[in-house]
């Protein structure tokens, strides 16, 4: 940046300035001393002097202005301190019209009507004419729109220039690290407030800032408490006046100061656990995909009529369903947190149910290998664990196999599969913390969309671990081929089924021979079942959310989103009562065979093929759901 440059930006800051101030003081000459009566007036409700208040401001282009003047007719008597207080809440609303008049600069397009209404268009034209108005005609009136109009020109010219003048920062390595410290907050508050106090216009501040912004030097998350700051820093202006104010008016001026302090300090509070609050898994742009049309499956309503609903206590919630031996095993957890949270493997033949097996922590699945050992995924506040319960010691001895890859700790196991081979396939979701178990991590993928699930295998033989499959955004469920040498991997983020050779490694979702077998699908997949003629279950904890695929390429708003509350980020993901639950295709064939839908509600955690029912865990749901196909 050199010295033509800066002189640009001196220059249009300087230009900014003049031409804010000279149309400001012609529209204050074009409404004459009718201004203060006409204030008076309209202030008689609270209501009225916010509108006219912003109104007034947004003509005169100066809430500092605009408060001056309510101190002075609340010095005389003419306004009561009641009545200025509307004013002064307008003022502040008013001020914002410049910053909307500086961003229709932003406007572009090859439409010529689009290049006209741009300012830096009109306004030369605009200020050619003011001037001929100015320097020209006599009329006193005219020579105040003529003032008014040269004044717009010479402020946008002034923009024109501070964009000229700051367009080498961008390539600025000095420069572009002192704006990355204006990510703090109270720092941007104060460089907002010292910036304001110095040019004496909160309009100013934000024009400046608009300015380094078209740069991309200030991200819009940075701007947010310089603009807070430039609110507060533009209160200064009206204390000036205070020292010979009467009682009422010093309170006038120190409204204004409180009402802009206490409005930014709430407003950064919002801001900060929205936007600045750090989160674990910042969120990753990326392309929404297509949804597919209509499957032609055999439609079958989880009804009253067709299901069965197994009672199941005090349990809160199942994970993983299996048949094994004419039993049915769930994986049952109660406590509404992971560090009290207990989970059982609940045996039942339809009727009644017994606890065989309990760990601490969530049971997020589990598998039978070929000698009848268990396998299982067990989720607690320390990360999660691959584990073993061998079949003559079941209610016993729970081992755990594997913790740690590479020296870190397992993530959100999701699912465990075991082959005919001996080999055991087990699920990571994600990168995502496990404090609130495997539900709130997967809705956290789904916003975060970091792609960091994996996939890996465990050989009891030598004991050891090897990656099969990496990147996909929310690894939920697996599944073997009837003879074992594919596998099928739910990926939640992009709505779709991987399937790849069982003995494959170091794999990527969607790259070289791990490619999608089920793709566009109606809501975010889940839990996967293979039934013995190679029918894939696939059930769908969630129904496809339109404001996520929407948002898809905004890190900024997927980003508010993950710091909401639990409670508030369920409102994004639901599954409504008519929505498909859970779909069945052929994957010899690829048609799809069932589609489930309607009750029960929630999302759908669990599923398993028996015979000629399917069983449904519904997260939250105490009671187990089977439905007759």
């Amino acid at each position: 940046m050199d010295i033509t440059h800066i002189t640009s930006l001196l220059g249009g800051i300087a230009l900014f300035l003049y031409g804010m101030s000279i149309m400001g003081a012609g529209l204050e000459k074009l409404a004459g001393g009718k201004m203060q009566g006409v204030l008076q007036k309209l202030t008689s409700s609270t209501l009225k002097g916010v509108i006219f208040g912003t109104l007034i401001t947004g003509v005169i282009q100066s809430s500092a202005g605009t408060v001056v003047i309510c101190v002075g007719l609340v010095n005389s008597g003419i306004m009561t301190l009641t009545q200025s207080v509307g004013v002064i809440m307008g003022a502040n609303i008013g001020t914002t019209v410049t910053g909307q008049l500086i961003r229709m600069a932003d406007i572009s397009g090859d439409s010529l009507w689009l290049t006209l209404i741009q300012p830096k268009t009109f306004a030369p034209v605009v200020a050619f004419i003011g001037c001929i108005f100015y320097v020209f005609l006599r009329s006193a009136k005219r020579k105040n729109i003529g003032q008014i109009m040269l004044g717009f020109g010479i402020l946008f010219t002034g923009m024109s220039l501070m964009d000229t003048g700051v367009a080498p920062l961008r390539e600025s390595a000095v420069f572009q690290n002192l704006f990355v410290t204006m990510t703090n907050p109270v720092l941007g508050i104060l460089v907002g407030v010292v910036v304001t106090v110095i040019i004496q216009s909160s309009s100013a501040s934000v024009g400046i800032l608009q300015a380094l912004s078209s740069t991309g030097l200030v991200t819009f998350s940075s701007a947010i408490p310089i603009i807070l700051g430039a609110h507060i820093g533009t209160a200064f202006t009206p204390l000036l006046t205070i020292g010979g104010s009467s009682k009422d008016g010093k309170r006038a001026a120190l409204i204004h100061l409180y009402f802009n302090i206490i409005g930014s300090v709430i407003l950064l509070a919002l801001v900060y656990a929205l936007v600045f609050r750090p989160i674990d898994t910042p969120p990753q742009a990326y392309t929404a995909p297509e949804v597919r049309q209509s499957t032609g499956a055999v439609q079958t309503a989880l009804s009253a009529d067709s299901r069965d609903v197994l009672a199941m206590g005090d349990y809160q919630g199942v994970d993983c369903i299996r048949e094994q031996d004419g039993f049915v095993y769930a994986a049952a957890y109660n406590g509404a947190t992971l560090k009290k949270r207990k989970s059982d493997l609940v045996r039942t033949d339809g009727g009644s149910f017994s606890a065989i097996l309990s760990v601490d922590g969530e049971l997020t699945g589990f598998a039978f290998d070929a000698d009848g050992d268990l396998w299982l995924t067990v989720l607690t506040p320390g990360g999660g664990a691959l584990c073993r319960a061998r079949h003559d010691s079941w209610g016993a001895a729970v081992e755990q196999v594997v913790t740690q890859i590479d020296g870190a700790p397992l993530g959100a196991v999701s699912a465990v599969e075991a082959g005919p081979d001996g080999k055991v396939y087990f699920a990571v979701a994600g990168g995502e913390a496990v404090d609130n178990g495997l539900e709130a991590a997967l809705r956290t993928e789904l916003l975060a969309h970091t792609g960091t699930g994996w996939v890996y295998v465990y050989d009891p033989a030598d004991r050891s671990v090897q990656r099969v499959v990496g990147g996909v955004a929310g690894a939920s469920g697996l599944a073997l081929s009837p003879d074992g040498r594919t596998l099928y991997v739910s990926d939640l983020g992009n709505r779709c089924v991987w399937s790849m050779d069982a003995d494959a490694r170091e794999l990527t979702a969607g790259g070289k021979n791990c490619q999608s077998a089920f793709s566009g699908l109606p809501g975010y997949p889940g839990a996967l079942a293979m039934e013995a003629d190679g029918t894939l279950y696939i059930s769908y904890r969630w129904a496809s959310s339109s404001w996520l695929e929407r948002h898809a390429g905004s890190t900024f708003l997927r980003g508010v989103a993950l710091r909401l509350s639990e409670s508030m980020q369920e409102n994004l993901f639901s599954l409504p009562a008519d929505g498909i639950r859970a779909e069945a295709v052929s994957t010899a064939s690829g048609s799809w065979l069932w589609s489930f839908s309607g009750k029960p509600q929630g999302s759908s955690s669990a599923l398993c093929p028996v015979e000629n029912r399917v069983y449904f865990g519904i997260a939250g749901e105490k009671a187990l759901y089977s439905v007759r196909v």
